[in-house]
């Protein structure tokens, strides 16, 4: 059996590299409010609550912001009880910005890759432009709009409630299937040592560790690695990230956003994915 490292932050439900100004994005570079960096596959914010350091990991598979229970009691909140949920009123990001009054569902367990997972609600206030090829996520005010997406392929988010879900094909087969579009989920390993793509329908014509085309909005993705073979994935891990959910058919992960840039519309809850 090939060892498989199962990289997640979800705890609910979880070419060469170009420049930003050699792909287009000059003008809307100007108006750039938050840029964080992509670490070991995963967007990464530093933060602090209550003068104790910390770090989030964003997650586009969620709209909800996860905390660990242990937090809570280490920032000096107690006696919660059973209770699922809990508003922390101050989080200062590491470059000084505040976000007042933020809503979390308290869980007791977590991945050992973060205890805080930031979800698409947390910055809604903003459009994202997550480039895995730059290994950053950048945040801009909602209301700017760039004109480099004129020539990107638009796409509504089907389950906005949820997160960024959108349906698609599958080379091989007519039916249309759900697809999750996670930037904190990712397996790693297998024959060829390298990222994939997860499928949860292992009845989906998708052969583990080879390449496959999706269509998506219209248009059509090559090259895309897939990892079809849950039963080598523990069953503890299965239902601590959710990996037995039925609704979703493939979580599109670091192997897909690696190849290409995608953009955010939160409030309008569109989402836009550029050339590879």
């Amino acid at each position: 059996m090939n060892k498989i490292v199962f990289i997640y932050c979800i705890i609910l439900l979880f070419c060469a590299c170009t420049s930003i100004k050699n792909i287009g994005y000059t003008d809307y570079e100007q108006s750039i409010d938050l840029v964080y960096p992509v670490k070991n596959g995963l967007p990464v914010i530093d933060l602090s609550i209550n003068n104790k350091k910390y770090y989030a990991i964003y997650d586009t598979r969620s709209q909800q912001n996860v905390i660990c229970k242990s937090i809570l009691n280490e920032i000096g909140i107690e006696n919660v009880g059973d209770q699922t949920n809990i508003t922390i009123p101050q989080i200062i990001l590491s470059n000084g910005i505040i976000l007042y009054n933020k809503n979390f569902y308290i869980t007791e367990t977590y991945d050992s890759v973060a205890k805080i997972l930031f979800g698409l609600s947390m910055f809604n206030e903003y459009n994202v432009l997550v480039s895995y090829k730059q290994d950053k996520i950048f945040f801009y005010n909602s209301g700017k709009i760039p004109i480099f997406l004129n020539s990107w392929v638009p796409i509504e988010v089907a389950y906005p409630e949820y997160g960024l879900y959108t349906y698609g094909r599958v080379e091989g087969s007519q039916k249309t299937y759900l697809f999750c579009l996670s930037t904190g989920m990712t397996v790693f390993g297998g024959i060829f040592k390298r990222h994939y793509n997860i499928v949860l329908n292992t009845s989906l014509p998708i052969v583990t560790y080879f390449k496959h085309t999706i269509t998506i909005g219209g248009k059509k993705y090559k090259n895309s690695y897939f990892f079809n073979s849950l039963s080598e994935i523990s069953n503890d891990d299965k239902e601590k990230h959710d990996l037995n959910n039925t609704t979703i058919d493939i979580i599109l992960g670091y192997e897909f956003f690696k190849k290409h840039d995608i953009f955010i519309d939160i409030n309008n809850m569109k989402f836009y994915i550029g050339k590879p």
